[in-house]
């Protein structure tokens, strides 16, 4: 669908193609949510390129695009008390067949109709499909600083899908 295709639309405070915040999101892993992130990184599609060099044309090259992959999507959050990240880690590290999990990055944006009524609503969503944890990294701990404990996990993934709202009233995604 091209974006001429679709309708500006004004809901609450919000047109439909203002930017969304990049700090409203949260993970669900194999339909659980999985807590509030506070990072997210490593979304990413890459095609691999196959060149061919034709002879008699020396201007230039053919260019096709032979297999994509996905990137490696790494989550930080605060250390709490849940060991669901670790435990799938240390289930992968230990056995030589690792389960597969599906997941989702959900994308919410603040709509506000005025000063009292606000809410957010999920506009675009990242589902990553066949992953496993690579890396675990737990906290880093200092008598002398304030900061928070936090932990990180890094997943391999096989697929990403992007998927958006059109219509944040109960439109389908697309």
């Amino acid at each position: 669908m091209s974006p001429k295709q679709v309708p500006q639309k004004q809901i609450g405070n919000r047109w439909f193609f203002d930017p969304h915040a990049a700090n409203q999101f949260f993970v669900e892993i194999a339909g659980v949510t999985s807590g509030r992130f506070m990072e997210c990184s490593g979304l990413s599609m890459t095609n691999e390129i196959n060149e061919i060099k034709e002879g008699g044309l020396n201007s230039s090259t053919h260019k096709f695009i032979n297999r994509s992959s996905a990137g490696e999507i790494t989550l930080k959050r605060g250390f709490w008390s849940n060991p669901l990240l670790f435990s799938w880690f240390e289930q992968a590290a230990l056995d030589s067949w690792t389960p597969r999990k599906n997941g989702t990055i959900v994308v919410l944006a603040g709509i506000t109709s005025n000063v009292k009524d606000s809410t957010t609503l999920p506009v675009a969503r990242w589902d990553f499909y066949r992953a496993f944890p690579l890396k675990w990294d737990g906290p880093q701990f200092n008598a002398t600083s304030n900061s928070l404990a936090m932990e990180s996990v890094t997943l391999a993934c096989e697929w990403i899908e992007l998927r958006v709202k059109f219509e944040l009233d109960g439109g389908d995604w697309f």
